[in-house]
């Protein structure tokens, strides 16, 4: 049986479209963009928020702008995993004070263990935002 995967401010859907060349079907990109979105199969055209997104089995994101932090709060309401590699510092669910890259990522970590997630980190190899962030339900 194929779970269900919330691709979080997917864009054009790239992950969804590894995925799938995967084997993985039931996946769902979230982005609030309708040049990306509109009328595509699969696609959900609004924001992802936490609060109110239906629960899925899995959240990935990769660099997904001002959801991430909304990923994490969704995997901890809903006790999912996440893979999410942050890019920008654009807090928008949780409250963050600073404006560097490094540092928001430890802030996104904490709010995962605070709300009970075991969380690794590694690195993609590519150049840019590459530190990838790995959380499951403890």
């Amino acid at each position: 049986p194929q779970i269900s995967i919330a691709e979080v401010a997917g864009v054009k859907g790239g992950l969804r479209a590894a995925l799938y060349r995967r084997g993985v079907r039931n996946v769902d990109t979230w982005d609030k963009r309708k040049r990306n979105a509109k009328g595509r199969a699969g696609y959900v055209n609004r924001l992802f928020d936490w609060q109110t997104a239906p629960r899925y089995e899995c959240l990935v994101s990769m660099h997904g702008d001002s959801a991430s932090d909304h990923v994490i709060g969704s995997a901890i309401k809903h006790r999912v995993p996440f893979i999410l590699c942050p890019c920008c510092v654009m807090p928008s669910a949780f409250k963050f004070s600073g404006n560097q890259y490094e540092p928001w990522v430890e802030h996104l970590a904490s709010i995962a263990r605070y709300g009970g997630m075991q969380v690794t980190q590694t690195c993609l190899p590519i150049h840019g935002r590459n530190i990838v962030l790995i959380g499951r339900p403890k």
